[in-house]
This record gives C-alpha cells, sequence and structure tokens, in this order.
C-alpha cells in the first residue's frame, strides 16, 4: 500500500498548481514533491506528518504513557484506556476512580508546586512584614506613655507647680 499524500507542500497561495513541485519545491526530511490534480503533495511517510512531513514522531508530544502514530500527514496519540484527548492529557472518570479504589491520590487541577508554594511563600512574607510593623508602632506609641515622660513635660509644661511643694520658712518677727 503506498503511504497517504498530503497535499500540503506548496507555496502560501492558493490555488496550488501541479507545475510547483517543478520549481524546487521539496519536502522535509528528503521526501519528494509529487504534482498532482489536486497541486502540489508531499507523500509523508510512517513516522513523520504536517504540512511538509515536518512533524517526527521522533520527539514523542503524547503524554500518560500514549504512542505517537504519524500517518497520512498527520499524527495522533494512541491512548490507554485511562486517558483521553489529543495528546493523552485527559484523566477518564475510570481512572480517577482506579486511583480511588487503590488509595492513590488524584491528579491536581493545576501545578501545585508552581503556583501554590509561591502563593504560599508571598502571604508569609506579607505576614511578617505587618508583624515587623506593628511591633515598631507599637514602640514608638510606647515611648510617649508611662507616668513620667520628659518629653511631654517640655510640651504641656509641668503638671503641678513647683511653690506648693516648697514651704517657705515664716518670715522672723523682729521685736
Amino acid at each position: 500500500m503506498p503511504p497517504p499524500v498530503q497535499p500540503l507542500c506548496s507555496l502560501p497561495r492558493l490555488p496550488v498548481l501541479p507545475e510547483e513541485c517543478s520549481l524546487n519545491l521539496t519536502c522535509l526530511n528528503g521526501i519528494p514533491c509529487d504534482g498532482g490534480p489536486r497541486g502540489a503533495n508531499c507523500s509523508c511517510q510512517e513516522g513523520s506528518a504536517g504540512e511538509r512531513c515536518q512533524i517526527s514522531c521522533d520527539a514523542n508530544p503524547c503524554l500518560n504513557g500514549g504512542t505517537c502514530r504519524a500517518a497520512g500527514g498527520v499524527y495522533e496519540c494512541i491512548c490507554s484506556t485511562r486517558f483521553s484527548g489529543q495528546f493523552c492529557e485527559v484523566a477518564s472518570e475510570a481512572s480517577l476512580s482506579h486511583l480511588l479504589q487503590k488509595g492513590l491520590p488524584l491528579p491536581l487541577p493545576f501545578p501545585l508546586l508552581e503556583v501554590a508554594v509561591p502563593a504560599a511563600c508571598a502571604c508569609l512574607l506579607l505576614l511578617l512584614l505587618g508583624l515587623l510593623s506593628g511591633i515598631l508602632a507599637a514602640r514608638k506609641r510606647r515611648q510617649s506613655e508611662g507616668t513620667y515622660s520628659p518629653s511631654q513635660q517640655e510640651v504641656a509644661g509641668a503638671r503641678m507647680e513647683m511653690d506648693s511643694v516648697l514651704k517657705v520658712p515664716p518670715e522672723e518677727r523682729l521685736i
């Protein structure tokens, strides 16, 4: 069976003419460009896909143990029964119930280490800064409180007059 033909080895304009293959248009990976009734085509071999056969399954873009299969100019991920999606990135209900039965933790919907840890560190830093500013404000307030404060006495003046504290001895009478 000949490899599938992908009609995408052309200049970025429409319509694609069959003569374009003779204009040194080439597909990637040494694959020949074939002129056909529908225009210039790249006949991608097994293991490569894309417009010009530029996508290779060697990199394996599939996640969670999926297998990459390139055919017909496109690639697809063959997923296990536990996952689905274009790259096997979506956990199926059967997979989640299987994890629950084994007592294993469920996969998180967001990257915990990349989001939650920095957010917790930022909250802790803000808490420490607030605590430090509260302590400094309380210490400053206590400096002007208390029973004896020379700075307040200078501003407000003394509370008691010294005349009543010092008793002048009575004058002596001369006879």
